[in-house]
């Protein structure tokens, strides 16, 4: 598929964009097939992801991860 730069993106903020709804949407938008909808690996390279700084990034992730942490 891709590989993660992790010099510019937290794995986990990743993962929590595309969980969100404007995250789902982007995937929604990008997929095809009308049996079985999957996407692609070059439109999924397509996607936009706001990229804050790294420490935001974290900083983001822990407010999600202590937000959810009893789910």
């Amino acid at each position: 598929m891709f590989k993660l730069n992790r010099a510019r993106m937290v794995p986990e903020f990743l993962r929590s964009h595309f969980v969100s709804v404007s995250g789902r949407w982007e995937l929604i938008s990008r997929s095809s097939g009308s049996t079985a909808s999957g996407i692609r690996a070059d439109r999924l390279k397509m996607s936009t992801v706001p990229t804050p700084p790294l420490s935001e990034q974290a900083q983001i992730v822990r407010h999600i991860e202590t937000g959810t942490a009893g789910f």
